[in-house]
């Protein structure tokens, strides 16, 4: 097996386009109340398509669409987990080009995307049948037979029965589709599933890091060092008396000041230059004890350098770990989001046995409330992703075991403005 890297950071704006895709991470998810069972794909033609989901129990929704170059449907389900295979769906129609399926940890949900073809004129409607459990979302060209319903599922019980309950649930005729109510559903409890840690998986977390070959790796780092933040403290200097206030002997006496129309106003008293208070002023050298001044002097130079130590700082932030997602793509690559609170790119080395690994070292990194030790991705490149703290040195590290037999390209992104570190693994072919 051999695994390639490349590197990259702070093209958070050459990429910015494309972040917003980048942005939707998946985790597995916690305290799931429902389930999503299966996707389905339905053309029906006459100018629309269905996408069928099938539900066990009835979850919290909100359905919006995201319009541009890249026009899709977004599905989120709350408090949901995925129990199905496949997590991207290939589908070949008119309007709907692909069906993806991921798992968010915050907040816990299910979120199913839609991806339409581009440059067509499209609405969408929704109806969630209790009876059967399923969410069907009708997306059609036809702005007068599909009524639009942007606004998020209710949860308000209904008062009295809806006419549509009436209908079987399984089919959804365009532009009769009802508005949605939901009654909330009961909400059995979930037994968490917990991949246990094996002794190789805790050897490694407590490890420190191993150098790797270069016949292994190509790890081209470019890495930038972080932005320096520049004290520019200027120094105090001792007060140096003008030359109205005491004039030597011999010296030549000042000018008269100038006349005004309208002397001695308030406008010229407040421009006149104040005298400084006498604890201000630095004595002249004593003739019985010559080092008087001289010690005055210093005691001042050493309060300036204590007045330019404690000069105000820009506060740097303590580094953490927010949060870490998976997600699969639509080019056949699976991503892994690292989000940060600041730029702290992290050490990275592998190892290459019959469990590969891949290991990220975040020196002096808290970690965030919702960050679990153990997320099980389902990928087909990502099996699961570790989690664990250290304390000496003080570091998180995060493992990612790959699947054994293959060869990877990894990609490492960093966006500065968005505080986001993106790791992309494809498969190398040929």
């Amino acid at each position: 097996m051999n695994i390639s890297w490349r590197l990259f950071f702070g093209v958070a704006t050459a990429l910015c386009g494309f972040l917003p895709f980048l942005c939707a991470g998946v985790q597995a998810a916690v305290g799931a109340e429902a389930s999503l069972l299966r996707v389905l794909f339905v053309a029906t033609g006459e100018g629309s398509e269905e996408v069928v989901l099938l539900l066990d129990g009835e979850p919290e929704m909100n359905l919006f669409r995201l319009d541009g170059e890249n026009p899709r449907l977004v599905i989120d389900l709350f408090s949901t987990s995925f129990a199905g295979d496949a997590r991207q769906i290939d589908v070949d129609g008119e309007l709907v080009r692909g069906i993806r399926i991921g798992i968010h940890a915050d907040p816990p949900k299910t979120r199913v995307v839609v991806d339409l073809g581009a440059e067509l004129t499209w609405e969408y409607s929704y109806r969630f049948s209790q009876e059967t459990e399923q969410l069907r979302v009708v997306v059609g060209t036809d702005v007068a037979a599909v009524e639009s319903t942007d606004k998020p599922f209710t949860t308000k019980p209904a008062e009295e029965p809806v006419e549509a309950e009436q209908q079987t649930g399984t089919t959804v005729a365009v532009g009769t589709s009802p508005e949605p109510v939901l009654v909330p559903a009961p909400q059995p409890p979930v037994a968490a599933v917990e991949d246990p840690a094996t002794a190789e998986d805790e050897a490694l977390l407590s490890q420190e890091p191993v150098p790797v070959s270069e016949a292994s790796i190509s790890l081209e780092q470019q890495t930038p060092p972080p932005d320096q933040q520049e004290l520019n403290a200027q120094p105090v200097t001792p007060f140096n008396p003008p030359s109205w206030l005491e004039i030597p002997d011999g010296a030549p006496l000042p000018l008269p000041p100038e006349e005004h129309d309208e002397p001695d106003t308030q406008q010229d008293r407040e421009e006149q230059p104040s005298v400084p208070p006498a604890d201000q002023l630095i004595p002249e050298p004593d003739a019985e004890n010559p080092t008087q001044g001289k010690a005055d002097q210093g005691a001042t130079e050493q309060e300036s350098e204590q007045l330019a130590d404690t000069a105000p700082v820009d506060e740097i932030p303590v580094p953490m770990l927010r949060e870490i997602t998976f997600e699969l793509t639509e080019n056949n690559s699976e991503m892994v989001f690292f989000r940060l609170n600041d730029f702290f790119p992290p050490e990275v080395f592998a190892l290459e046995e019959d469990d590969p690994r891949v290991v990220f070292d975040f020196a002096d990194m808290s970690l965030g409330e919702n960050v679990p030790e153990n997320l099980g991705t389902g990928g087909k490149f990502v099996q699961r992703i570790r989690v664990a703290r250290h304390t000496d040195p003080n570091k998180i590290r995060v493992v990612l075991h790959l699947v054994p037999n293959r060869n990877y390209d990894l990609q490492q992104l960093f966006f500065k403005e968005e505080n986001l570190f993106v790791v992309i693994v494809t498969e190398l072919v040929g």
